[in-house]
């Protein structure tokens, strides 16, 4: 039985592009798969996580003073306001838990859309422990850059959350 099931949606939400299973160890048990995966491979997983396009999400890291988390994840979006081309009130806010600097990870997703996603879950009867960028999913090492090429799209990762 494996482990994890990754699923990577399509763009605009258009359903679920691809799926693969991994063990514990992230090596991969089977290969890439189109389309939905089928309920036996459903069951058969401990984990389902969804990778969103890289396009749909933005990666921040912010600093904001004291420990109270209530707090920090109600500062959050205003702490980054002046970076994000969106209103706050239309975005949804994930707050990591913070980096060796004492910075936080934030990931920054519209509203619709994390809408659109959620729908899109239900609707596959998929029992979601997870929704994470396709970025966060391509290798990242110190002081290096890591491209992935995907059709028309470069995908670009030069940190840990970034």
């Amino acid at each position: 039985m494996a482990d994890t099931l990754l699923i990577r949606l399509a763009p605009d939400l258009q359903g679920l592009r691809d799926w693969l299973l991994v063990d514990l160890q992230g090596q991969v048990k089977t290969p890439v798969q189109s389309g939905p995966p089928g309920s036996a491979v459903v069951s058969g997983a401990r984990r389902v996580v969804v990778l969103v396009p890289g396009a749909e999400v933005s990666l921040y890291e912010a600093r904001v003073p004291g420990r109270n988390r209530q707090r920090v994840l109600r500062v959050i979006p205003f702490a980054l306001e002046e970076q994000l081309s969106d209103d706050v009130e239309n975005l949804h806010f994930a707050v990591g838990k913070p980096l060796p600097d004492g910075a936080l990870p934030v990931v920054v997703i519209s509203r619709n859309y994390m809408q659109g996603l959620m729908d899109a879950v239900a609707e596959a009867r998929l029992d979601v422990q997870q929704v994470v960028s396709e970025l966060q999913a391509i290798p990242a090492e110190e002081n290096e850059i890591s491209v992935l090429l995907d059709g028309e799209i470069a995908l670009v990762r030069s940190g840990p959350f970034s």
